[in-house]
């Protein structure tokens, strides 16, 4: 069974002119920020139902869209960036376009089975990028974006490289504190723990960790994930018990800020992965069925195969221990 790590998608946009905003659109912006992703995207509903410009219109499908992304419900998220990129268009605002592309190679490549999408799309947001001259940032998002995608299609050291690269970028222009390049470090430890480095993946998880800490605080879903991603370099480091502990923290953070967020259910299936490394088969089952009552309450039933599995595994491995 995979430990599964939770990607953080790109996330500040920087268009080469302010795009228009509401006052409700500067609500559902700073509510996003803070990491409430419900109360975004209502405010972000409430923004488009109270404007007939294209541009306010735009910029709100793409708060909506992200929130709706962090929140766990990508189909939905996909539909609202597809928007935000027409609107954009007819608005004449490239920067916001561009911006809903880039997330949506995130969204989409993110799924194994649309890598190839996500590709085309990314190769029309270079050449958006090359014509319209946009700020260094923008290109740094993409290589994000693209990272996990060449991650999600098994080639993980082109995502080390898409990574670094948007580090270096960062670093240069919005400095390795700012919450997007630490965000970025996230995703590089988890494709450096895929590629077969997890000494290195543990170091930059820790500073990642670290560094949103100390820009959100501890009650933020980026520091929560953060921690989890964290935990399953240490176990790749051989020291699962060690990760129990961070895993346990995660998960207690997620309940507290939303206990119906889906990614509860993945934070479980990996805490019933640490336990049974560490040949707690009794606390691993306890997991393991944590995990597929969680997932079987917040997603559709095709998503449980995987937790299915995992449960049926570790009552096979508890009952060979009594």
């Amino acid at each position: 069974m995979l430990l599964v790590a939770l990607h953080l998608a790109v996330c500040v946009a920087f268009p080469w002119r302010a795009p228009r905003r509401s006052g409700v659109l500067a609500l559902a912006t700073a509510e996003f920020e803070a990491g409430r992703w419900s109360a975004a995207v209502n405010y972000a509903e409430a923004a488009l139902a109270g404007t007939d410009d294209a541009e306010v219109q735009a910029s709100a499908f793409l708060i909506r869209g992200r929130a709706l992304d962090r929140s766990g419900e990508a189909i939905l998220a996909e539909d609202s960036l597809w928007r935000a990129n027409a609107l954009a268009s007819r608005a004449h605002a490239p920067g916001l376009g561009v911006t809903a592309l880039i997330q949506l190679t995130y969204v989409i490549g993110r799924n194994p089975t649309r890598t190839s999408e996500a590709e085309r799309i990314a190769d029309l947001v270079a050449l958006r990028i090359e014509e319209l001259g946009t700020p260094p940032p923008a290109r740094a998002q993409l290589d994000v974006a693209l990272g996990v995608v060449a991650q999600a299609a098994g080639r993980p050291n082109d995502a080390v490289g898409h990574l670094r690269r948007a580090l270096d970028t960062y670093g240069r222009t919005i400095g390795d504190d700012h919450p997007d390049a630490l965000r970025a470090a996230i995703n590089l430890g988890n494709a450096l723990r895929a590629a077969g480095a997890p000494q290195e993946a543990e170091e930059v998880l820790r500073g990642a960790h670290a560094g949103l800490v100390r820009a959100h605080g501890l009650d933020h879903l980026d520091v929560a994930v953060a921690q989890a991603d964290l935990a399953l370099a240490v176990i790749s480091c051989g020291r699962p018990r060690d990760a129990v502990a961070l895993l346990q923290d995660s998960i207690a953070t997620r309940e507290r800020l939303d206990r119906h967020h889906p990614s509860i259910a993945t934070a479980r299936y990996n805490l019933a992965m640490a336990w049974q490394r560490a040949g707690e088969a009794a606390a691993a089952h306890g997991q393991f069925v944590a995990a597929l009552v969680h997932r079987a309450s917040t997603a559709d039933p095709a998503g449980l195969a995987p937790f299915a599995r995992g449960l049926a595994d570790a009552t096979a491995v508890l009952g060979r221990s009594r």
